[in-house]
């Protein structure tokens, strides 16, 4: 969706790994449950077995509506841009 690799790649890592190292800063339920459900949560349920919230087969399922989220946000931003 960015025009620039350096840029997308800076955005990429700073959405994957931000997240979960500021949230380990706040101890809040709120914010511990928002982060079960990001790429990074999700990917330690995937590997590590069951969590008390969802199985390793949802964890899965989450992480490929992620994936589409993803693919569609970038197919809608390049035919806004190329009609």
């Amino acid at each position: 969706m960015l025009r620039s690799t350096a840029g997308t790649v800076t955005t990429a890592v700073a959405a994957l790994f931000a997240p979960p190292i500021l949230g380990a800063l706040a101890f809040n339920q709120l914010v511990a449950t928002v982060l079960e459900h990001l790429p990074a949560g999700l990917s330690g349920v995937v590997n590590g077995g069951a969590s008390e919230r969802y199985s390793p087969e949802v964890a899965a399922m989450l992480l490929g509506a992620w994936a589409v989220a993803a693919l569609a946000a970038g197919a809608t931003t390049l035919h806004r841009r190329d009609p």
